[in-house]
């Protein structure tokens, strides 16, 4: 990232040192996504927990971009950091870059409800 060495929290840290950033996030492919809230919190998920089936990458970065948001605004960066890694789980699992994806198949996912081909 940016030319910085390093893998999960310690990438993050370096990133969010250098640029002064109150909030970092970094997806690390498979393995799943890390962070730092405003407070200086951090947070680590993986994405073993979401057992779907790969049907077509393509779309996966900003459907977790998407989830991610809407868990922020709605509670807090934990939220927002299960609901990013559901949601790109989810797509994962649709064919095709566009996935209309609504809020209780996210949910279903997030609470390891999900798994196999949705569409």
């Amino acid at each position: 990232v940016f030319g910085m060495k390093g893998e999960g929290l310690v990438l993050a840290e370096r990133v969010r040192r250098k640029f002064g950033a109150r909030r970092i996030l970094i997806t690390c492919g498979s393995q799943g996504a890390v962070g730092f809230d405003h407070e200086g919190s951090h947070h680590e998920l993986s994405f073993e927990r979401f057992p779907i089936s790969v049907v077509d990458r393509i779309g996966a970065g900003d459907a977790f971009t998407a989830g991610f948001l809407a868990g922020l605004i709605e509670k807090d960066f934990a939220t927002g950091l299960l609901h990013g890694a559901a949601t790109c789980a989810l797509k994962y699992s649709i064919p095709g870059d566009l996935a209309l994806i609504n809020r209780t198949e996210m949910l279903e996912v997030a609470a390891g409800n999900g798994g196999g081909v949705r569409r």
